[in-house]
């Protein structure tokens, strides 16, 4: 008898650790073919259910990456990220131009289209 329930204790954890491989296997499935991050299927699962969505988007909001400052600047109309202060900005990317290696081959690379900016967009 002690036998049998140790068999049949040993068949339910082996069929529980299944069910849950299974489970998260088509967890991540779903959210690859879906296109959604597990934050997103919160949100979309509260949502559909009628809870409230503000509420699960704010528990599972990430934390802010970066520290809020104010650029100071002009932005430039080509290139609207890139704020220049003025000349003393300019000659000092020109003289970084001139006198690193690396950073002059890193420009050249994305302005020629041959760098993995060009590769992502084609």
């Amino acid at each position: 008898m002690r036998r049998v329930l140790r068999v049949v204790w040993n068949l339910l954890a082996l069929w529980g650790l299944v069910s849950l491989l299974a489970g998260a296997y088509l967890g991540f499935t779903l959210l690859r073919s879906y296109d959604l991050t597990p934050r997103q299927l919160v949100v979309k699962a509260a949502r559909k259910f009628g809870l409230y969505p503000q509420q699960a988007a704010e528990a599972v909001k990430l934390a802010p990456r970066y520290i809020p400052e104010t650029l100071e600047g002009e932005p430039v109309s080509g290139h609207p990220r890139i704020l220049f202060s003025g000349k003393e900005a300019i000659s000092t990317l020109r003289t970084r131009y001139a006198g690193d290696v690396t950073y002059r081959k890193r420009v050249d690379g994305i302005a020629s289209g041959s760098g993995i900016l060009s590769g992502a967009v084609a």
